[in-house]
């Protein structure tokens, strides 16, 4: 198998089932494809969360209870490098005192028990070095975490339906073929790979 193109994707895809709960088999006019079903959602909301930019309306969900979190000195000196653009996101927080922050609200496809973990993560990766990067770089740096940790996991049943519509949406982003981090999101398998594969001339 191997990764397309994008202008080589046949807008009628058609999807069949899942492999192992993690990657969605379809068909479209050239054979047999291959979708990682992480990759291709991680795609739809990362185009999704750079578009917020433009709409400066942040889709969020807000907590019954806030959740505190207690910074290590490395992330409260990154935080105020990045609170903005987590705020752009749809994330509602407030430093409490010293390097206590209190998170109110989260991205709306965000599953609030991931908020944590990404904040951290988003936190520990802009180190002193990074900082005073173009705007742009960091917001695409967010943006992808956030997608990451908010699309369907592997391991995850996916109906028809649910199939389908990611399949459409992940024909409208800008990359379809990758994930926001280069990663191969369809493989194809051609029809003349497949009668290679089984010896026919």
């Amino acid at each position: 198998m191997k990764g397309i193109a994008a202008d080589k994707l046949d807008a009628n895809i058609r999807p069949l089932g899942q492999l192992e709960e993690s990657f969605i088999l379809a068909t479209d006019a050239e054979g047999l494809l291959l979708i990682d079903q992480h990759a291709a959602h991680e795609r739809v909301l990362f185009d999704k969360y750079r578009r917020l930019e433009e709409s400066r309306r942040p889709e969020s969900q807000n907590l019954l209870v806030p959740e505190t979190f207690d910074l290590t000195p490395a992330q409260a000196a990154s935080f105020g490098e990045v609170a903005d653009e987590l705020e752009w996101l749809g994330f509602s927080l407030t430093r409490l005192s010293g390097r206590t922050i209190a998170v109110r609200a989260v991205p709306a496809d965000l599953p609030p028990a991931e908020a944590r973990n990404l904040l951290a993560e988003i936190l520990d990766t802009v180190d002193a070095e990074k900082r005073g990067r173009a705007r742009e770089t960091l917001r695409d740096e967010i943006a992808a975490s956030l997608a990451c940790h908010a699309a369907i996991k592997v391991n995850t049943a996916l109906t028809r339906e649910k199939m389908r519509w990611l399949i459409d949406r992940l024909l409208l982003t800008s990359s379809p073929t990758t994930c926001p981090h280069g990663r191969p999101a369809i493989l194809r398998l051609t029809k003349r790979d497949i009668e290679r594969g089984f010896q026919r001339p």
